[in-house]
C-alpha cells in the first residue's frame, strides 16, 4: 500500500524507505514516512485482531458446539472461583 491510500486491514505495517513500523487501523490513510517524510510503500507485517472480533469468535456456533466450552468447562485442577477472562 502506498502513501495516501486507505488502510484495509488493522495491523502493524513497515515502510520500505526507513523500515519504520506503525500501526494503522481500517479506514485510516497511509501517511508519509515519519522519519524522512518521503512518499513510501507500506507492507503489512502482522494483522491485529480486535477484542470485539475475539469475543465474537468465542461465541460463534462453531466454537460453542465443540466438546470443550471455555465458559462452561473449567479444568478440574483450577479452583471453582477461577474463571476465564
Amino acid at each position: 500500500m502506498r502513501t495516501s491510500e486507505d488502510v484495509l486491514d488493522l495491523g502493524l505495517y513497515s515502510n520500505n524507505c526507513c523500515n519504520e513500523e506503525l500501526i494503522f487501523d481500517i479506514g485510516e490513510t497511509f501517511c508519509r514516512c515519519p522519519k524522512c517524510e518521503s512518499l513510501c510503500h507500506w507492507e503489512l507485517e502482522s494483522r491485529i485482531t480486535t477484542v470485539e472480533a475475539l469475543e465474537t469468535d468465542l461465541y460463534s456456533p462453531a466454537l460453542t458446539n465443540t466438546r470443550y466450552n471455555v465458559e462452561r468447562d473449567v479444568p478440574e485442577y483450577l479452583p471453582s472461583y477461577v474463571g476465564v477472562a
